[in-house]
């Protein structure tokens, strides 16, 4: 049982109600880590935002952002989103189980542009541990067309996802 209430989608007024009409609306559900963070209206809000930002105006694809909440997911043994991010893959884009378990094996395994997957490896890589981030990193990313700004985005979604997983576990929203 949940430590914190949340409320209810049938229960939802005001922004916590936009917010879940937003993603109901995008997904066809209301994921329990937006439920949890129905607690704070106003940081639901800023999330939808973020959500927003990065469908309209960010130059990741849907595809990208999607391996990267996968892949940090399993990292951070966050099975909620592991398991809500494969089947966003396969319903949403269009991949395999076959073709999500090879990217659960290897990343470079992804079935992205080139580009994608070297965003990816990166993400992953200071994921794992931000002191391995290197110039040379950057220099790579960018010769294959990425700005600082797809750069910082892409490493920003694997962080959140962190954030996410970790208050997810704390208030036991899964159980």
């Amino acid at each position: 049982m949940p430590l914190l209430e949340t409320v209810k989608p049938e229960d939802a007024q005001g922004k916590v109600k936009e917010a879940y009409d937003f993603f109901n609306g995008m997904a066809g559900m209301i994921p329990l880590p937006i439920q949890m963070v129905s607690t704070s209206p106003d940081l639901l809000s800023n999330l939808i935002d973020t959500v927003k930002y990065y469908v309209n105006e960010s130059n990741l694809s849907f595809s990208l952002l999607a391996h990267i909440r996968l892949l940090v997911a399993k990292e951070e043994d966050y099975p909620y989103c592991l398991n809500l991010n494969q089947t966003i893959l396969k319903d949403m884009g269009g991949l395999s189980q076959e073709q999500v378990d090879a990217v659960l094996e290897d990343e470079g395994q992804a079935s992205l542009e080139e580009k994608e997957v070297e965003m990816l490896k990166f993400v992953m890589k200071v994921v794992k541990d931000p002191a391995m981030s290197e110039m040379s990193d950057i220099s790579k990313l960018r010769e294959l067309g990425w700005t600082d700004k797809d750069i910082y985005e892409a490493v920003y979604e694997g962080f959140l996802m962190i954030i996410r997983g970790m208050t997810f576990k704390t208030f036991k929203m899964g159980e």
